[in-house]
């Protein structure tokens, strides 16, 4: 006669040959999961404002315009921050514009492409005298601002904000 710990143990042993058997069906039935959707790439304009921005730590004034900005810009350990120049331009995917930055430097900024959430942009920085200070390709979330920091004017520093609007 079978002892209740006997039937138990016969129980237990076919659920996990149950189990054993059917787990490999199913998880390969379900397959892989779907991948993301890929955002392609959308057509049309994108508005690259450039702003040049002196930095300064001897005072704590900002410029009204840079209000929007200012949370940005206090991830920086400087505290005062002046609008030196403000400058837009509309480009189509492939085009270039080129912005004027203070102390001669100027800003090259390509439109590589965009998609509904970014765009993405090349940015080169010259110096005065022509030579290649910066070359990088960045992607701006759609309506947002990137902030590249850098150029040294004595004690304080120039940042220049690039937004893509669209």
């Amino acid at each position: 006669m079978n002892t209740f710990g006997e039937r138990a143990y016969r129980h237990l042993r076919l659920a996990v040959l149950v189990v054993a058997v059917a787990l490999p069906g199913m998880a390969f039935a379900q397959g892989r999961p779907p991948d993301p959707p890929i955002t392609a790439p959308v057509a049309g304009p994108v508005s690259v404002d450039v702003m040049c921005v002196k930095a300064t730590k001897t005072n704590d004034r900002v410029d009204p315009e840079l209000k929007p900005l200012i949370k940005q810009l206090s991830f920086t350990s400087y505290t005062g921050f002046d609008l030196i120049s403000h400058n837009a331009d509309t480009l189509a995917v492939g085009e270039e514009a080129t912005f004027a930055i203070e102390g001669g430097r100027r800003l090259k900024v390509q439109l590589i492409d965009r998609d509904e959430t970014a765009a993405r942009l090349r940015l080169r920085l010259f110096g005065a005298d022509g030579t290649k200070v910066l070359d990088t390709t960045v992607a701006v979330h759609r309506n947002r601002t990137f902030m590249v920091a850098g150029p040294k004017v004595g004690e304080d520093v120039l940042i220049i904000p690039v937004t893509a609007k669209y």
